[in-house]
């Protein structure tokens, strides 16, 4: 069974998503708010990056500037993990190992339609090995 799993079977779908000229401050505020760690940063409606709330945390024992005035596009990671829905989740397992990638944006077209992190796989191999 799970080596016919796709990674939209496993994503948690509809992620919220965070424009790359707010203030991180705005980032850190939406991750609290729905807990969550990862944040899709976009420009319109295009994907430009990626920010995790351990990249907040890294800005903010730097203390170079506060949260409000540096902008997402400061602190994301440019050029984030995407695959296409229907991708095999063996093929993204595999990858995020080799890359360490603590999450993958998967995308319908260029339409971001979810996310698949860490806590997704956990919870797949819980229910794997159940």
């Amino acid at each position: 069974m799970s080596e016919h799993l796709t990674i939209d079977d496993c994503m948690s779908p509809g992620p919220y998503t965070i424009d790359v000229e707010l203030p991180a401050s705005q980032a850190k505020k939406l991750m609290s708010e729905h807990a969550i760690r990862h944040l899709p940063v976009v420009e319109g409606e295009r994907l430009v990056g990626i920010i995790s709330v351990r990249d907040l945390y890294i800005m903010q024992a730097e203390k170079v500037e506060g949260l409000e005035t540096v902008r997402v596009r400061a602190l994301m990671k440019d050029d984030p993990y995407c695959v296409q829905v229907g991708t095999s989740l063996r093929d993204v397992a595999i990858n995020m190992n080799a890359h360490k990638y603590g999450c993958t944006v998967v995308k319908d077209g260029e339409k971001i339609v979810g996310l698949f992190t860490t806590v997704d796989a956990m919870r797949v191999l819980a229910n794997v090995i159940a």
